[in-house]
Order: structure tokens, then sequence, then C-alpha cells
């Protein structure tokens, strides 16, 4: 593989174009510039003496963050044979000296596995989702993450108890001192629920940022390195459907992620109920049943409008780009009039379809807040029924009727949070079908790589046609064009001279 081949596919900065941050780091250009070479690549820190020949060669980086690469090493004679980049061939040098300008750091590199097999290639694949294995890398975070919400969510007890105890034992008795101790327990307690929500919110931005960082990288590599026979036909569709990333990055946010934690908690509080208010927990199980069952009714439906409304938005983005691009051309055909038809129509049919989506998110949040309000009405009737049957005291029914309303809080951002689930879900499948297209260079592929180009061109017999088109842009065309000959392709437009100069350089 080629130096140049390589470098094509990287982040170069022109002003600093080293794949070294320093001499003690690795820059992620030189991982993915290994990884493109097909070697997985590591970084040790390692004395020269310590060094075994099994590991050889290894890259060597010195203390001026040069490299230059160890070949072979003799601890006997001290001598070494390194292969430096700017000069071709071998270089015996004394291992001493070598030693004085070696920074202490080194890179092995390993030659990466290519399997034959399509189940392996698959797993392999899988694990290098450009999605899955991003998330996966950060898994530790979202672990603290769960250990804080659980903590944060057991945290929310504290106030029920609180004043179930001060209205049961505290008010009757008079005692004050009870009183303060249990204040002094609760706000301590409610001091570390807020610094674990505070930590929970800046993990989440931190492991936020850190995907986007990622994904966003591997998604704009994916389009630079895509085959353009498989390029989308409509600019403005494609960059649409790249737009859409942004919807995926906002459902990974803090108050997304925090929803969907929180919302496995539930059975605490539920739990909590049943030890307070025994049978009371009859009315907070069965409206959140009601709650779910008219979700899923509801999204079916909010489903398809979504789905319809990714389409004509992505159409609507197709329709303006290639608008803009060819706006000269609109004047001179005096075309303003079928242009500004047939913008306002898909702008009209976004209107409406974008105006259903927003009516059932509408409807199913109206429905949660109603059944949130009724729920605790409900949990205040049974108990004072269970209050009168001298089952359940005054501090109790508060706790629960606390508790009651924090068990469905959760399912308030159901709404919200099932409508950008399904448009997540769209732009997720979307871009996924971008990132599964086929890349110029494939991989697992060897490739040869000819030490001597002679530069000759040959066309022997050659017919192409473009998709969609019945009549051939070039059809059985040969000729040769010699090293150093200059040679003018010179025809009417739409004759195939294009076509000719994309084929040689493989557009």
């Amino acid at each position: 593989m080629k130096k140049e081949e390589i470098l094509s596919s990287l982040p170069i900065d022109k002003e600093n174009p080293s794949l070294l941050s320093s001499a003690t780091a690795l820059s992620p250009n030189f991982e993915k510039a290994a990884k493109i070479a097909g070697f997985n690549s590591k970084l040790i820190k390692e004395p020269l003496e310590k060094i075994s020949p099994l590991f050889l060669p290894v890259i060597l980086i010195l203390k001026d963050a040069k490299s230059v690469i160890l070949k072979e090493i003799d601890h006997k004679n001290k001598k070494a044979v390194i292969l430096i980049p700017e000069v071709e061939g071998e270089e015996e040098i004394d291992l001493e000296k070598l030693k004085n300008e070696y920074s202490g750091f080194a890179i092995l590199l390993k030659k990466e596995l290519k399997y034959k097999d399509p189940k392996a290639k698959n797993l392999a694949k899988k694990y290098k989702h450009w999605f899955w294995s991003v998330i996966w890398k950060y898994r530790k975070i979202y672990a603290d993450v769960l250990l804080a919400s659980f903590l944060v969510n057991l945290f929310v007890l504290a106030i029920p108890l609180f004043t179930r105890n001060v209205y049961d034992r505290v008010i009757p008795n008079n005692a004050t001192e009870t009183l303060w101790a249990f204040a002094i327990g609760v706000i301590i307690i409610l001091i570390l629920d807020a610094i674990l929500k505070y930590l929970r919110t800046y993990f989440l931005e931190l492991a936020g940022k850190k995907s986007d960082i990622l994904m966003s990288s591997a998604i704009f590599e994916k389009v630079l390195n895509l085959n353009l026979e498989h390029k989308p036909l409509s600019v403005g569709s494609f960059a649409n459907n790249l737009k859409e990333f942004e919807t995926i990055r906002a459902f990974f946010n803090a108050s997304s992620i925090s929803a969907i934690i929180d919302l496995p908690f539930v059975f605490i509080f539920l739990a909590a109920i049943y030890y307070f208010g025994g049978s009371l927990v009859i009315i907070p199980i069965i409206t959140i049943i009601i709650l779910l069952i008219f979700t899923l009714i509801v999204r079916k439906p909010l489903q398809k409008s979504i789905e319809e409304s990714y389409h004509v938005a992505s159409e609507k983005s197709s329709i303006l780009i290639e608008f803009l691009s060819a706006l000269e051309t609109i004047k001179s055909f005096a075309s303003q009039n079928f242009s500004q038809h047939a913008y306002e129509e898909i702008t009209a049919d976004l209107a409406q379809k974008g105006m259903k989506t927003k009516l059932l998110s509408g409807l199913i949040s109206t429905a949660t807040s109603f059944l949130i309000q009724l729920n605790t009405v409900l949990v205040i009737i049974y108990g004072v029924y269970l209050i009168k049957n001298e089952e359940l005291t005054m501090g109790s029914l508060i706790a629960c009727t606390i508790l009651a309303s924090r068990s469905i809080a959760p399912f308030g951002q159901v709404a919200s949070l099932i409508s950008n689930y399904e448009h997540t879900k769209t732009a997720y499948d979307t871009l996924n079908e971008i990132m599964n297209l086929p890349n110029e260079r494939e991989e697992n592929k060897t490739y040869i790589n000819p030490k001597n180009i002679r530069g000759e061109i040959t066309f022997k017999n050659v017919t192409f046609s473009y998709p969609g088109q019945k009549e051939p842009a070039l059809n059985n065309v040969s000729f040769t064009i010699k090293p150093k000959e200059k040679v003018a392709v010179i025809g009417k437009m739409g004759s195939g001279k294009s076509t000719i100069e994309k084929l040689i350089l493989k557009l």
C-alpha cells in the first residue's frame, strides 16, 4: 500500500502533518493509519535494553518527536540496525548513541487478522459497528451513571419517609428533637441527591460528547471513502440523511437517557407504596397499565407519521439544494413559477404531516397528565376509606400520595420519548444503510502495489451506461494513450468526454 493512499484517508493538519501528538502520545491519526495499512498499534514505555528481538521490527520515538524503525538489535555487540523514514535503506548504529536519542517510548505493530470465513467476517464487522462499538467503548461511564441513578431513585424515598414520621410520630408526641434529627438526615440526603444528579448529567454529557466526535468522524470518513457507483443521485436528500445524525445525538442527551434509566426504578416506588399502604398500590399499578396500553395503541400511527414526515423533509431538502445550485438555469429558462410551485407544494405536505405527528404526541402527553392527576385523586379517596377502617395512618397516606405521583412521573415523558425514539430509529436506519454501502477500497482485500507505473492507458471495447439511461454513454470504445503522449479528446456535448475522464480516474 502506498503512502499517498493511507494519507488520503486521514484528517491531516497541513501545518502539522505529524502522526505523533508528542514524544509520549500517539495521535488518533496514527492508529487510523495503522488500521488502514492492516495493523493494530500499541504505545509502550520500555527501555531499549529490554526490548526483545521477538517484538522487532518496532517504531522507536526519539526525543525530538521524530521516529525510526528498529529492525535488528544486538545487545551483545552493542549494535542496532535502523530504518530512517527520510533516508532509504538500512543503517547500522551504536546502541549507546541510539539509547541517548531514544525517548523511552516505542510503538508495537501487529498484523491484523483477515477472516476468510463469512461468519467470522460478519462477527468482526459487528464489533466494529459505527454506532454500537462506540457506545460499548464508553460502557464504564454508563455503568457509573446507572449506579448513580439507582442511588438517586433510592433518595426519593427520603421525603415520603420524613413526611410519614413527622405526621405519625413527631406531631402526636410533640417530639421536636426527633423532628430535627429527621430534618438533618433528610437535608444531608438532599445534598447528596443534588450532587449525584449533577454528576450523572456531567458523565452523560461527557459520554455523549465523546461518542458524537467518534460517530461524526466515522460517518464523514465513510462519505469521503464511498464508492461513487453507490452515491445517492440526489445531493439534497443525501445531505438531509447525514444531517439526521443530529437527531440521534439529541436522543442520547442527558435528559432522555435519564428518563429511560429512571423507568425500571418505578418498581421501587410501587414496593414502598405497598409497604406503607398495602392495597393502595393497586391504583398506581392500574394507572400505569392503562397508560402503557394507550401509548402502545397510539405508537403505530405515530411511527408511520414520523416516517412520512422524515421522507418528505428529505425531499424538501433535496429540492431546496438542487434549486439553489441551479439558480442561474432556472432564471435562464424563466422557470421561477414552476420552482415556486414545487417548493410550496412540498412545504405544505411537510407541514400537514408534521401537524399530525405533533397532535399524536400531544394526545399521549395530555392523556398522561390527566392520568397522573386522576391517580392522585383516587389514591386520596381510597386512602380516606383505609384510614376510616384504621388500616392506614395520615402520614402513610401522604407518603403514598407522594410516591404514587413519583411512580407515574417517568411515564410523563413517554410521549416525547416515543416521538424522539421513532424519529431516532428512522434516522439510525437511514444512516446505517449509508454506513453499509461499499467503500472505494474494500477491507480485507489485498491490492497489487506496482513499483514502476508505465503510465499507459488502454481502453478495449469499453461500453458504459449511467443508471436509469437506456442509451450507453460510451459504446465499444477502444484507444491507447502511451506514456508522456498528449491526447485531446474532442466531441460535442454528451459525446462521452467527461465519462472517459471519470472512468480513467475510477470515479
